[in-house]
Parts: C-alpha cells; sequence; structure tokens
C-alpha cells in the first residue's frame, strides 16, 4: 500500500506501484498435508512495504518483503522494481550520499549498493538477529539495531561493523526496533521495553 499527499497530509491519494497480483485460485488442500507447489515461495506480487526514503533530489526507494526493491527518480510519481540479492525482508534502508545506500533486515543481512540500488555487495556483520532500526552517520558511519539488544556501529564506509549487546537498567536486553542520534556520541534506542540512551564510541 502506498497513499500520496500533496497538501501537507490534509488528503491522501492510494497510489498503485506495482502491477495488481494475479488472482490464481488455490488447488484444495488434501487433508493437511501441503504439496510441493504449495510451498513453493514465487516473487511476492503484493509484497508489503517497510520502509521508503528520499535518496537525493527527486530519487526515493522502497525495501520491503521478499528482496522488494523499488526506486523512483521523479519523486514517486513512477517507480521501477530493480533485482535484490536477497529473497528475505529487508526492514529498512539508508541513504550515505553520492548515491550509496545501506539495505537491512531479517537474519542480520546487510547489502550496500553504490549506485542506488542497481547493484550491491553484501556487507558483513558478525550476527544473524534481524535488524529493525539505523541511522546514517557523517562519512558512511552507520548505527543498526535489531533483536536481542543487537548494536551494530560503523565509524566510516571503510570501517568494519562492531556489534554490541545493549542492556537497560533492568538487565534485560529489548528487541530494538528504532535508534536516533542524542548528540555527543549519544543514541535513543527504542524497543519492545522502551525507550533508553546509550553512548557508542
Amino acid at each position: 500500500l502506498m497513499l500520496i499527499t500533496h497538501d501537507g497530509g490534509a488528503n491522501w491519494t492510494p497510489k498503485q506501484v506495482l502491477a495488481p497480483a494475479a488472482n490464481r485460485a488455490a488447488a484444495p488442500m488434501k487433508g493437511d498435508i501441503f504439496s510441493q507447489a504449495d510451498l513453493q515461495l514465487d516473487d511476492e506480487a503484493d509484497p508489503h512495504f517497510n520502509s521508503v526514503i528520499s535518496a537525493g533530489p527527486g530519487t526515493l526507494v522502497i525495501v520491503g518483503e521478499r528482496g522488494t526493491f523499488l526506486r523512483s527518480g521523479n519523486g514517486g510519481e513512477s517507480w521501477q522494481r530493480l533485482a535484490f540479492p536477497y529473497k528475505g525482508s529487508m526492514f529498512g534502508v539508508l541513504s550515505l550520499g553520492e548515491g550509496r545506500l545501506l539495505a537491512y533486515g531479517l537474519r542480520g543481512t546487510v547489502y550496500q549498493s553504490n549506485d542506488l540500488g542497481s547493484s550491491w555487495s553484501k556487507v558483513a556483520t558478525q550476527g544473524s538477529v534481524s535488524l529493525m532500526g539505523g541511522v546514517a552517520l557523517d562519512k558512511g558511519g552507520v548505527v543498526l539495531a535489531g533483536a536481542n539488544g543487537t548494536v551494530l556501529y560503523r565509524a566510516s564506509l571503510d570501517a568494519p561493523f562492531v556489534a554490541t549487546t545493549f542492556k537497560n537498567a533492568n538487565g534485560e536486553t529489548p528487541a530494538l526496533a528504532g535508534i536516533i542520534p542524542a548528540g555527543n556520541g549519544n543514541f535513543v534506542l527504542v524497543g519492545d521495553k522502551g525507550a533508553d540512551l546509550t553512548h557508542l564510541q
């Protein structure tokens, strides 16, 4: 689902981004046994959209489930679906400037592009838990946050990610869904246990 506003949010209009999903009649199941066809994962014709960002003047990108990646070069008037190397869900995407994108999501998967998503390379993250929140820093630095209190930090574009585990005052490792900078190396983390502050070097 995509909704567009031209008046600051007073009115919204649905927009069809992808071709409508084919109306395929499901074959009747035989008892509680699934056939191989039932279990086959095709390309999602009507995927969930998880994140949309601006990646430069007039350029928007979307990531979503089953490796969905869409790009618009005209402010969202039209969209192109591009190939993505991972068929799992991407929960977020960051613009790092100069055409660089970083997408993150299911099972700690992170990919980076240097050409607005035309091609991608996998980024090592030292983890396998899902990543749900992220923020871009100066010089290509990034902080990502996810399940089990996972926080991944890299200081610059060429630096490796360093993984840490955040614990709140009660010793819990929350599922982290978002992160924003709070100045002086501090970051606000938001998750299923509320909001907390952490410091990263």
